[in-house]
């Protein structure tokens, strides 16, 4: 799996971690995004800080229905560089259609919020 893959597309990464209660109360309005918009060009990423057991079962608790790659260190210094200057979780970063930073959010980001900043890029 590509960055490439999601070329021309609204992309939302969210990193998040299984043991964060605020990371699981974000993903069911991710996945209701997911679903109601992929359609139209909106592609979420999950990026969790897990070993690969715990994220594993927490996507099938939460029926994640987008892709998610595994992070370390490189997806720390990537949330960073995307302005995570707190280095916490969860942490949302929107690009628009042409790669570029629109937004970015640290701490929990209500579902009506991210609708709101995704619409006028869909």
């Amino acid at each position: 799996m590509a960055s490439s893959d999601w070329s021309g597309k609204v992309v939302v990464l969210h990193f998040w971690a299984a043991w964060n209660p605020i990371c699981r109360r974000e993903i069911p309005g991710l996945v209701r995004l997911q679903r109601e918009l992929g359609e139209r060009g909106l592609q979420m990423v999950g990026i969790t800080l897990d070993l690969p057991q715990p994220a594993r079962e927490r996507a099938q608790e939460l029926a994640i229905n987008y892709p998610l790659l595994l992070g370390g260190r490189s997806e720390i210094a990537l949330a960073r560089g995307l302005g995570n200057r707190f280095q916490g979780l969860p942490f949302t970063a929107l690009f628009d259609r042409a790669g570029r930073l629109v937004f970015s959010h640290y701490g929990e980001l209500a579902e009506e919020r991210l609708h709101e900043v995704i619409m006028p890029l869909l």
